[in-house]
């Protein structure tokens, strides 16, 4: 089992988004035989299997992949003033009048 998670995440050249999502299929997998077709834990083994994190493929993201240009945010703007006030489109405004990005707090 180990060795197939390795060649997978090598073969595919998973990220590790793309690492966690398989890690869900499988643990569902083997949760669904346990009601008598395996005697495998599936918590157990995941627990104890290391991977390096150089394995997994990273993503590097260009400028125009991951910055509006103004026109774009001006756009973006021009459609939440003409649309239903809302928490996310109050949260999208504030974003641009901040400048923070995704993932910060």
């Amino acid at each position: 089992m180990e060795e197939f998670i390795k060649s997978s995440i090598r073969e595919n050249e998973l990220t590790s988004k793309a690492w966690g999502n398989l890690r869900i299929i499988i643990r569902g997998i083997f949760k669904y035989g346990k009601k008598g077709f395996t005697s495998i834990s599936i918590t157990n083994f995941m627990g104890g299997l290391e991977l390096s994190k150089n394995i997994f493929r990273k993503r590097v993201f260009t400028d125009e992949e991951s910055v509006f240009t103004r026109k774009e945010e001006s756009r973006i703007v021009e459609y939440i003033d003409t649309h239903e006030e809302n928490m996310i489109n109050l949260g999208i405004k504030l974003v641009f009048e901040t400048g923070l990005r995704a993932g910060e707090k």
